[in-house]
């Protein structure tokens, strides 16, 4: 119901920063969405985490992410689900797919579903996606804040700044830290 976990950092891709509907594995261990591992390796030739080479024929299911995100949804409402895997949900049928291009431009086809295909290409595409979301976390929190300053007037602004703080810095070290 209301007791809404986060969901583990291994069930988004680092490419699209979604929930992934076809989860691959790069030798090196690192997983990605599918259609949006395709279309990084046919315009670049590497990986995005490690800038090694690598080739499409390289990755492999990655069943164990893929059976953990199934199981998010085994035997609940869809009340009782995240809102990230209610989404995931009704994406489903719509996965994102990549076609390779036949001739030598890097451009790709997909599908014409709802998910866009438009996946960063470049490292400072993803730094770019990154520092969006961290900002809208933020803003989200800062948000949440407010509201509870406003609902609570008896909380200290010193407590609350530092708990903001505390968590922005966490975050974000932790993300560098994968890196």
């Amino acid at each position: 119901g209301s007791d809404v976990h986060p969901l583990p950092d291994a069930f988004y891709c680092t490419i699209t920063t979604g929930l992934m509907h076809k989860p691959v594995i790069d030798p090196e261990g690192n997983t990605f969405e599918e259609a949006a591992i395709l279309q990084w390796i046919d315009a670049n030739h590497n990986s995005p985490i490690t800038r090694s080479e690598l080739h499409s024929n390289q990755l492999y299911p990655n069943v164990a992410i893929a059976s953990l995100i199934q199981e998010e949804t085994n035997g609940k409402t869809d009340m009782e689900l995240h809102p990230s895997i209610r989404r995931w949900k009704q994406e489903q049928p719509t996965a994102p797919t990549y076609e390779p291009t036949t001739n030598t431009s890097s451009s790709a086809q997909g599908s014409t579903g709802s998910i866009n295909n438009n996946f960063p290409m470049t490292l400072e595409e993803l730094e770019e996606r990154e520092n969006r979301r961290r900002q809208l976390t933020c803003l989200a929190t800062c948000f949440t804040i407010l509201l509870v300053v406003l609902l609570l007037p008896f909380v200290g602004y010193s407590v609350l700044y530092f708990a903001f703080f505390c968590w922005c810095f966490a975050s974000s070290s932790g993300r560098e830290t994968q890196r």
